[in-house]
C-alpha cells in the first residue's frame, strides 16, 4: 500500500521537532485512517493516487498531521492496544495523614478518549481534509 506522506515530509512538518522513531508506522496507520474517512470522496486518481495537485496535497497534509497529532500525543495506532505510563488521576490528597485518593472516572475517561484519538481524524487533520472538499459529501444518486 502507498502512503500519501513520506518520512520526510513527516520530518518537515514536525520542524524543528524531530520526527518520531516509529514515523513509517504511523504513517501507514494515518494513511489507512484517511483512506477509511474519505472512502466516498470523488476525485480524479491514477495508481492509487489522486491526480489533482491540491487534493494529493490535502491528502499529504492531512497524513502528516494525523502521524504527528498521535506521535505528540504518545499514540500508536500500530500497536494494538494502548499502554498507559500511569492511569491514575489524584483527586485529593493530604500531607500529614499522608492520604491520597484517585479519580478512577477520570482515568477511564482519559483512557477512553486516548483511545478513540487512535481511530479518529486528529482536529486538523479533520480541517485539511473537508476544506478541501474530501468528507461530508451528500450521496447522490446517479
Amino acid at each position: 500500500m502507498r502512503s500519501y506522506a513520506t518520512e520526510s515530509d513527516l520530518s518537515q512538518w514536525m520542524a524543528p521537532e524531530p520526527a518520531p522513531t516509529n514515523a513509517a508506522g504511523l504513517l501507514r496507520s494515518a494513511t489507512n485512517l484517511i483512506r477509511h474517512e474519505t472512502r466516498l470522496a470523488r476525485y480524479p486518481v491514477h495508481g492509487g493516487q489522486p491526480t489533482e495537485p491540491n487534493i494529493r496535497e490535502a491528502f499529504k497534509d492531512a497524513t502528516t498531521e494525523q502521524a504527528r497529532y498521535w506521535a505528540a500525543n504518545g499514540l500508536d495506532p500500530a500497536a494494538g492496544t494502548l499502554t498507559e505510563a500511569t492511569g491514575k488521576v489524584v483527586s485529593s490528597k493530604s500531607i500529614k495523614g499522608a492520604s491520597v485518593s484517585y479519580d478512577t472516572a477520570a482515568a477511564a475517561q482519559t483512557k477512553q478518549a486516548r483511545m478513540d484519538a487512535l481511530s479518529t481524524l486528529a482536529p486538523e487533520a479533520w480541517q485539511i481534509l473537508s476544506n478541501a472538499g474530501l468528507l461530508g459529501g451528500d450521496v447522490r444518486l446517479l
